[in-house]
């Protein structure tokens, strides 16, 4: 019991950390921007190529990338099937609100905490097949929505810019040619390893700031997401269960893989969804909705901690 509250008390801690600095104007949106513009584009990236040249791919590897893509390309589908259901201004972006994780300011940075980072490489196998759909499917999907038009040329040059995909290519290119042990082995190990440190450590207590400090309370907006909300967690719920099913008659499903995948794929949407809302009512519904997922998920780790 101590040690669920030492795990989950921190998250909280620093959420509301956050919503305190925001209140007080002790920290500006322009101050949020950039730690996440660090967070995003330098911590994330190092943390991903170090967990990655230190993982082993292998016939799991295989069976943990094509689950991951499975699961989000059949929210992604299943989201169209949804669209009746939503009133006009909001069933375009079902789809898009329907799959794919905010994993790099949320999902990592909670579960680098509760379950350590020295286990997060399997999810981050499945979180690759995330971050390569977030920047093609639904990008696109949301550009079309908000107006524009966008060439094969540009799709693909905004996915090989972002520092996140740049740093799963090379950690993977690191993996296949043993780079983790190579360096723990060399001389210069102990010099590597306080330079990553300084790097990874700083992620999730900058990122759980930074939720706290742009988490929306309108009780009207929760009430008008409060189905959005549900369709997503019945969709993953169920999409998760199968998963996990049908992956324990292929590796070994331990009790980390089970609970990394929860925690995962209940996660909220990708915060990028704000990005391509020119409208400023659907903005602050997605806000709302986003705020909403995050408040569940923390109470979904809650209870998934003392599983």
């Amino acid at each position: 019991m101590y040690t669920i509250i030492e795990l989950i008390l921190p998250i909280f801690v620093l959420i509301a950390f956050g919503k305190i600095l925001k209140h007080f104007n002790i920290i500006s949106n322009e101050g949020i921007k950039t730690i996440k513009n660090l967070a995003v584009n330098l911590f994330l990236p190092f943390t991903f190529f170090n967990i990655i040249i230190h993982g082993t791919f292998n016939k799991d590897s295989i069976i943990l990338i094509i689950a991951g893509f499975i699961i989000m390309f059949s929210a992604y589908l299943l989201g169209f099937l949804y669209k009746p259901l939503f009133t006009d201004d909001i069933k375009e972006y079902v789809p898009y609100t329907n799959t794919c994780i905010e994993s790099g300011m949320f999902a990592l940075a909670v579960l680098n905490m509760i379950i350590g980072k020295d286990n997060l490489f399997q999810i981050i196998q499945m979180d690759m097949v995330n971050n390569i759909f977030v920047f093609t499917v639904v990008t696109t999907g949301l550009t079309l929505i908000s107006g524009n038009k966008q060439s094969a040329k540009q799709i693909i040059k905004s996915i090989f810019k972002s520092p996140i995909i740049i740093s799963l290519i090379l950690g993977i290119i690191g993996a296949l040619f043993n780079f983790g042990e190579k360096i723990d082995n060399s001389n210069l190990s102990s010099t590597y390893n306080r330079i990553i440190s300084f790097l990874t450590e700083p992620l999730s207590p900058m990122i759980l700031i930074c939720i706290g400090a742009e988490l929306e309370f309108e009780i009207d907006i929760f009430k008008k997401a409060i189905k959005l909300f549900f369709v997503r967690f019945a969709t993953m719920a169920v999409l998760i269960s199968s998963a996990l099913f049908i992956m324990s008659k292929i590796i070994t499903v331990n009790s980390i893989l089970i609970k990394s995948m929860i925690i995962y794929f209940l996660s909220p949407s990708p915060f990028i969804l704000l990005m391509y809302t020119n409208n400023e009512k659907i903005n602050k519904f997605i806000s709302g909705f986003l705020s909403l997922q995050i408040i569940m998920s923390l109470i979904f780790c809650v209870i998934i901690s003392f599983i």
